[in-house]
């Protein structure tokens, strides 16, 4: 019930060869190479490449010249037909950090790993709950490979709110998807997550109208309190509000909650 596909433009005056590598979670790759016409895009129906019509896998692009690659996922798994779609990140890295995760109700979050390199990587998970609770959660990337971690099947974890560290001892990639039913929505999302925290975030959607939930996830993975202020920046009008995000925790925002953005963008 799952169909990926990657997508790859170039938007340069030459022509440029991409070679993609498939890392499967047995640590099978599977190498594809693929010609990019100038000023074109070009799509790869992952399903359709010998051997990767039913796996789990990692990808790795390399190009002979500057391009764009994205991922678009759909999926049809009992009740939840979506899709999801994302950029991807031009380096591993041995941190990455995600201010959402949630376990309870009907939500289901997977932590999805990618070691691309020579040797095996370890790396520890860092769970921040929104009481301030910590779980570590300890796993082994083994070379050329994928690994999954079913958040859900953890203890600790299993059905509450957290936001995430991703610390290894060698350069990773990390992603985070969802997929969840939520009233009358039954779908999924899925991210990259950020090599690092930051002081400053800039987002420029928004939408709290019918049919639109917004929220905002802060992740404090530091040490101490800290105060974090939020512009919403209407039509004409900005909002300021406040929050204390506590040392090692996550707060949610849903955004309508708060005076003045109901029903806007």
């Amino acid at each position: 019930g799952y169909d990926t596909y990657l997508l790859l433009s170039n938007p340069g005056e030459a022509g440029i060869e991409a070679q993609v590598s498939y890392q499967k979670e047995s640590g099978e790759v599977v190498e594809h190479l693929c010609a990019i016409a100038p000023h074109s895009r070009h799509t790869i129906a992952v399903d359709g490449i010998p051997g990767m019509d039913a796996a789990a896998f990692s990808m790795r692009v390399d190009a002979n010249g500057p391009i764009v690659a994205e991922r678009a996922m759909y999926f049809a798994a009992g009740r939840k037909t979506d899709g999801t779609v994302s950029l991807g990140v031009t380096q591993p890295s041995p941190d990455w950090y995600f201010a959402e995760g949630y376990t309870a109700e009907s939500f289901d979050t997977y932590l999805l790993l990618s070691n691309p390199g020579d040797d095996v990587v370890h790396a520890w998970v860092h769970f921040f709950l929104d009481d301030g609770e910590t779980y570590e959660h300890g796993l082994r990337i083994e070379p050329h490979s994928r690994y999954t971690v079913m958040v859900d099947s953890l203890p600790v974890v299993g059905a509450t709110s957290f936001s995430m560290q991703v610390h290894a001892d060698g350069p990773v990639v990390a992603e985070r998807a969802m997929y969840f039913t939520k009233g009358y929505i039954h779908g999924g999302h899925a991210s990259a997550g950020a090599p690092r925290p930051s002081h400053t975030w800039f987002f420029a959607e928004g939408c709290t109208r019918q049919f639109f939930q917004s929220y905002i996830l802060l992740g404090n993975p530091g040490v101490l309190d800290t105060i974090v202020a939020i512009d919403y920046l209407l039509s004409g009008t900005n909002l300021r509000y406040e929050y204390l995000v506590k040392a090692h925790s996550r707060m949610t925002i849903p955004v309508a909650s708060q005076g003045g953005l109901e029903g806007t963008d």
